[in-house]
């Protein structure tokens, strides 16, 4: 038995897609692990000392971003959809919308009478 405990899981060719896949999708660590039959323990294990895995695993997040990104712009560059624009120049160029109060502010002075006493 390896150290710590462990019994190394060795990933198929398709458990190395499918997190690609799901980390892509957005899926949590514990879906991904539950989809790949593994548990969270081995999927993090896998993360921090599998390459191949790891490599894999971050491609599909970066994948995803650039589809995300692609039609993003599309719509912002290409057909000028509003929401696009301000969610791009909000998050991409930094720039944020920025809305200002005026509140006006009433303060009423209270005095209670005391009568004195002689």
């Amino acid at each position: 038995m390896p150290s710590g405990g462990h019994n190394k899981i060795i990933l198929t060719d398709e458990q190395y897609r499918q997190a690609e896949t799901l980390a892509g999708y957005g899926l949590t660590r514990d879906k991904i692990a539950t989809v790949l039959g593994i548990t969270l323990a081995s999927l993090e294990r896998n993360k921090k000392n599998n390459a191949r895995f790891a490599a894999a695993y971050a491609r599909g997040i970066a994948k995803a971003e650039v589809a995300v990104s692609h039609t993003l712009y599309e719509r912002a560059v290409r057909d000028g959809e509003m929401a696009a624009i301000k969610w791009w120049e909000q998050t991409r160029a930094g720039r944020m919308e920025r809305s200002r109060q005026d509140v006006k502010q009433e303060n009423t002075l209270v005095v209670k009478v005391v009568p004195h006493a002689e």
